[in-house]
């Protein structure tokens, strides 16, 4: 592994300790060495759910895993029991980036040297967090999670967009030009 590649994933495995999905990832292998999925819950909320025609407060999440590229929406009904899921096809009905995988891929982009030494030359900031959905075969295709990061300065304007695939924890496009209306 090469060292960007090394600390890339150091950075990684440090962020998701602190966002939640590598301790279940760690307990997965302390229970026989098997490792966990990464799954992230991307937002939670309560919603009245109803059940054999009685109705409770229950709960939402909709949640991505990382390892199968897979979004997935669960309801719980109000004891905390999973009542359903549903998953969304790849590269369909992607949920929007959580706050959390913003800062992930943010954090990425300012922890490369080159791209770090870009962003102190030019005094850039780090806008977007859009996700990019392509076709088969691209580097943002069925199954990634990727995410538009914009380098932008007061004095310089547009530095350029970098785009971050949280699936591997690294760069898709290290530069990114969208294509024009109507043409791929």
């Amino acid at each position: 592994m090469s060292t960007r590649a090394g600390t890339a994933w150091a950075l990684f495995l440090a962020l998701a300790a602190t966002s939640g999905f590598a301790s279940s990832a760690e307990q997965g292998e302390a229970k026989g060495g098997a490792k966990a999925s990464r799954v992230r819950v991307l937002r939670s909320w309560s919603e009245p759910v109803t059940l054999n025609g009685k109705t409770t407060l229950g709960r939402i999440e909709v949640s991505f895993d990382y390892d199968s590229g897979l979004a997935s929406r669960r309801i719980y009904d109000g004891s905390g029991a999973l009542v359903s899921t549903e998953t969304f096809p790849p590269g369909l009905g992607q949920p929007r980036p959580s706050d959390e995988e913003i800062q992930e891929a943010m954090t990425l982009v300012r922890s490369d040297a080159e791209l770090a030494r870009i962003i102190d030359v030019t005094d850039a900031t780090l806008d977007g967090g859009f996700l990019l959905k392509e076709e088969a075969g691209k580097p943002c295709g069925p199954g990634t999670r990727c995410l538009q990061i914009q380098l932008n300065t007061n004095g310089y304007g547009f530095v350029r967009n970098v785009v971050v695939d949280l699936t591997k924890g690294s760069f898709a496009y290290r530069v990114y030009t969208p294509p024009q209306e109507g043409k791929k």
